[in-house]
Formats: C-alpha cells, structure tokens, sequence
C-alpha cells in the first residue's frame, strides 16, 4: 500500500513543466502544481489567491502560501532534459537509504570515472575556447579522449543494480516560505 501510495504523488510531480534547470524555477513548479490541484480536486483556480484576497473567495491568501509551504519543502523528481540527461531524485521502492547503501560502492566506482571524464571534458572545452593551440594536440583527439573514457566507464554503469523506483515526489526539508 505505501507503494501504491508513493506512486500516488506521481501526479504532483507531473505538474512540473519545466524540463530545463527546473531547480532555478522552484516558484514556478509550485505554482503549477497549486494551480492543478486546485483545478483538479477543488474545481477552483487559486491564482488569483497568490496576490490577494476576493470577497467571496473561498482560498484566502493565508492558505494559498500554506500550501505553497507544504510544496516547498517538498523534493520534485527530474526525469532528464537536453542539458542534464539523468534521472535525479526519483523515489526508490526500498526506500532512499537503502538504496543508498545498496548503490554506495558502485557509485564511488563510477565517481571515480566521472572525475577523470570531467578533466577529459575540460580538455576538450579548452579546444572549444581556443585556450589550447600546441602543436600535435587537437579537437578531435580530446574528443575521442572523452568518448574512450565514456566506453571504459560504460561497464561500470551497466553493473548498476537495478531498484525499481518511481517518478514521485518525496518530502525534503521543512521550512518557513
């Protein structure tokens, strides 16, 4: 049941529409999701609650940033964009902490990688910000560097177990808005 129920916030966290560096856009997300929960559960439009009160309105302002508390202490998953292809805090069925110690030593594994693509990486961005200009060195070789250190991580990555886990939201820091 607590699966069923944590697969449940799915829809909270579907009311993110930014795809890009949503983590910039935190007041968006939660007016967004203010907004489809008004719309879909109460058959209101609370936007109009954000900046004041109406007469006859049933959500004065004090509620509409009670719930805008609620949503700001709570942790939206991210499913991947053009700039930042991974998953990112999607909710683990065991639970975050041990998924954390099942994944710990395979994570360092690859942390190790990661650091040696990242130097790759910028190797290759010095080409792309005309830094480098010694002879013998070019673009290509630097990009080959970072795809060569890409293929010998690639095992590693595979060897991930893999925990189910869902696009849900879970809660993050409490805290006054």
């Amino acid at each position: 049941q607590r699966w069923e129920q944590t697969i449940g916030t799915g829809y909270i966290a579907i009311s993110r529409r930014i795809g890009v560096s949503p983590q910039n856009l935190t007041h968006i997300t939660i007016e967004d999701t203010i907004g489809n929960l008004g719309k879909t559960f109460l058959g209101l439009t609370l936007g109009c609650a954000r900046c004041h009160d109406h007469k006859f309105d049933p959500i004065p302002t004090t509620d509409y940033y009670a719930l805008y508390g609620i949503f700001d202490s709570t942790l939206y998953p991210h499913a991947g964009a053009e700039h930042k292809p991974w998953r990112q805090d999607f909710v683990y069925r065991v639970g975050n902490e041990e998924a954390d110690k099942i994944l710990a030593d395979k994570r360092a594994e690859l942390e190790i990688w990661n650091k040696k693509e990242r130097v790759k990486m910028e190797e290759y961005r010095d080409f792309q910000r005309k830094k480098i200009t010694e002879p013998g060195k070019t673009r290509e070789a630097a990009w080959a560097a970072v795809l060569a250190m890409r293929e010998a991580r690639r095992p590693i990555a595979e060897s991930m177990p893999e925990l189910e886990r869902c696009y849900g939201v879970q809660d993050d820091v409490p805290h006054d808005v």
